[in-house]
């Protein structure tokens, strides 16, 4: 949403220091959270997964999830126990991945009898997973 390229990109010359990394690393923060309050909600952009609304809140939603995944990746990189998800968090992500990575045809989350997802959040959704055809 913020550069419409149509190749890769060669890293950049200089890295931050290690001293900069902090800031660089708040920057890029700030960017992720900006774009998707300020883009267009009809901004013509590249999503792949199956019965995305627009392309803004595809992006959104998925930086959300991946943004909670790499958070757990370094807490438990450093030694650390990995915080809670909000369970609003954690319920769509479980969704996003039923109804998005599962829902495209080369899914590999098939069984060959249905199977049924439950949550353990006090209310919230459940899924049936359909066997492979």
């Amino acid at each position: 949403m913020c550069e419409r390229l149509t190749e890769g990109v060669p890293p950049p010359e200089e890295r931050p220091s290690e001293g900069e990394l902090v800031a660089w690393f708040r920057e890029g923060l700030d960017a992720l959270l900006e774009r998707p309050r300020t883009s267009d909600e009809t901004i013509g952009c590249f999503v792949f997964l199956p019965g995305a609304p627009n392309g803004r809140a595809f992006w959104a939603r998925r930086q959300a999830h991946e943004t909670t995944v790499r958070l757990r990746d370094a807490q438990l990189a450093a030694g650390e126990r990995p915080s809670p998800t909000p369970a609003a968090l954690a319920l769509d992500g479980i969704d996003e991945f039923l109804t998005g990575f599962h829902a495209r045809t080369r899914s590999r989350v098939r069984s060959a009898a249905p199977r049924v997802f439950s949550t353990r959040a006090d209310e919230g959704p459940e899924w049936t997973v359909p066997p492979r055809r």
